[in-house]
């Protein structure tokens, strides 16, 4: 398609948007001295700042957007909807390319409202149809990605939380593994081998035994932790109970906010639905 012209305000990270602009095809002017066309150049199709609000001179024939508009974006290899990035406006929880919310097990609504727009603006593009116009549709069912300011700020607290926990995690079990004197990286490369057998080993046990799998696979998780932990060093010991106190509050933290998040979501459909009259 024709290539987007993005106008880059004073106050916004010039180098890295340049960097990714220019990488996937756009072309870029700025606030400021070498710029090769004015903020007034009607050719111009997004402007980018970071301010609160828009100054009078707003242009009606552009986009202004907030700086991560263009990041997911460049992230998710498709023109997001931008009404949800407009200057002044709470953005949607960035999302991060490296990590694996299926794998994680935990897909945020945005990731998956992402997921719907480009499936549907591919589907566009192969069967020669408007990919715009089929990504606009997509975001506007059940709300789209202009969901609720609130929704969105209790997303990104959740995703914060997760990804905090998944860390002290990490480095609780690297802890685990000095028991056996090789570094995380081996240990990890060894359960990974090992892990399709002991799985299938784990079903059958508890199948012969008449116990639940998940609470048969949480009872040998707990046990091997237990091992684990008799294994390390006192002072490892008490650092390794810090670090398990620490994530347990904050996988505590996670279930309140999706509680939060369904209670606003059952509060905002009330209010949609008419009152019957008696």
């Amino acid at each position: 398609g024709t290539a987007r012209l993005f106008y880059l305000g004073r106050e916004t990270p010039k180098e890295s948007l340049m960097f990714v602009i220019r990488a996937k095809g756009g072309r870029v002017a700025w606030d400021g001295e070498g710029s090769p066309m004015a903020e007034s150049d009607a050719r111009i199709t997004h402007s980018v700042c970071d301010r609160p609000k828009l100054s009078g001179d707003a242009r009606g024939d552009r986009d202004y957007v907030q700086p991560q508009w263009v990041f997911d974006c460049a992230n998710q290899d498709f023109l997001i909807p931008t009404e949800a990035y407009g200057p002044g406006k709470t953005l949607p929880p960035h999302l991060s390319p490296f990590v694996d919310d299926e794998a994680e097990g935990y897909v945020p609504d945005y990731a998956e409202q992402l997921k719907s727009m480009k499936e549907a603006a591919e589907g566009a593009a192969v069967g020669g149809g408007d990919a715009a116009a089929a990504i606009a549709a997509a975001a506007n069912v059940e709300g789209g990605a202009v969901e609720t300011a609130r929704e969105l700020a209790l997303e990104a607290e959740e995703i914060e939380a997760r990804r905090a926990a998944e860390v002290e995690g990490r480095f609780a079990a690297e802890l685990a593994a000095e028991r056996e004197g090789v570094p995380y990286s081996e240990a990890q490369r060894r359960k990974e081998e090992g892990e399709d057998d002991a799985s299938e080993a784990a079903e059958e046990e508890a199948a012969a035994a008449g116990v639940d799998e998940e609470d048969a696979r949480l009872k040998a998780q707990e046990e091997e932790e237990h091992m684990a932990k008799a294994l390390l060093p006192r002072k490892k010991q008490k650092l390794y109970d810090a670090m398990q106190m620490s994530l347990s509050r904050k996988r505590e933290r996670v279930n309140d906010l999706m509680t939060r998040r369904k209670s606003a979501r059952t509060a905002e459909a009330q209010k949609k639905t008419p009152a019957k009259k008696k």
